[in-house]
């Protein structure tokens, strides 16, 4: 998706424009995007009813596992190598 996103965009000349109020670059606004959608506010006793009956990783886990081994944020986010969000030793599928 962030592939194509990149992709897409080249071909927008306002791409690079920063949004009115907001600091974030357009691949930052990207990542944020991502991780909205498993934005959730749960109580800790929610969280372990909810993790103890889901077969789903939880939201934390689906959000940061992914983009730790994605070397395309931790560009975004300028993320040193060696840091949580920017592993030296990283999962690559594709």
């Amino acid at each position: 998706a962030f592939r194509l996103h990149l992709a897409l965009s080249g071909e927008n000349l306002n791409y690079r424009k920063r949004l009115p109020g907001l600091s974030a670059s357009p691949e930052q606004l990207f990542f944020l995007g991502y991780a909205s959608i498993w934005c959730a506010n749960m109580t800790d006793k929610y969280a372990k009813t909810f993790n103890d009956r889901d077969n789903h990783s939880p939201n934390k886990i689906r959000v940061n596992v992914p983009l730790t081994n994605f070397k395309e944020f931790a560009k975004a986010y300028h993320c040193k190598p060696g840091t949580p969000m920017n592993p030296r030793e990283k999962c690559v599928l594709w």
